[in-house]
């Protein structure tokens, strides 16, 4: 799992960067490809995204140089995290419509500003608890798919 993890995590920042330099291709990649795939692999294996996403893995770099947040969140945290989380994912639907999916740069700096909450909540929770099981706005779509695989 972590030479998949790592493989597409490498592919995550390949796809940033041609959203950068090539962003006709970029989008392409990223709209019609990735996130088609993501909710069918929810459908097949809900557990294995969690384990293999490059936002994901992201929001664990500060654990992997032993600077990961100590403190447990409370469930009321976890809740208002996941609540931001819906919130975050109900404002990028929307905003794909009228910017992300047309503006490479502009999806490629949505990216980066997830990938840094990632690794902010990386910092002040421990584990994935708060960026993947928190804050993620990927993470209410799973729970959509349910946890037991089709």
């Amino acid at each position: 799992m972590k030479i998949l993890s790592s493989l597409l995590w490498f592919t995550g920042l390949a796809e940033l960067i041609a959203l950068f330099l090539w962003p006709t291709v970029g989008l392409h990649a990223f709209w019609n490809v990735l996130i088609p795939a993501a909710p069918a692999l929810f459908a097949v294996a809900p557990g294995v995204w969690r384990n293999i996403c490059p936002l994901g893995t992201t929001g664990q770099l500060p654990r992997k140089i032993g600077m990961s947040g100590r403190t447990e969140l409370t469930s009321a945290q976890s809740r208002r995290l996941q609540g931001i989380g819906v919130v975050l994912l109900l404002a990028i639907v929307p905003l794909r419509h009228v910017v992300l999916n047309l503006d490479g740069p502009a999806t490629a700096t949505a990216m980066i500003v997830l990938a840094l909450l990632a690794i902010g909540m990386g910092l002040k929770a421990p584990g994935k608890s708060g960026w993947c099981t928190g804050l993620c706005p990927v993470h209410p779509v799973e729970k959509l798919y349910g946890i037991k695989p089709a």
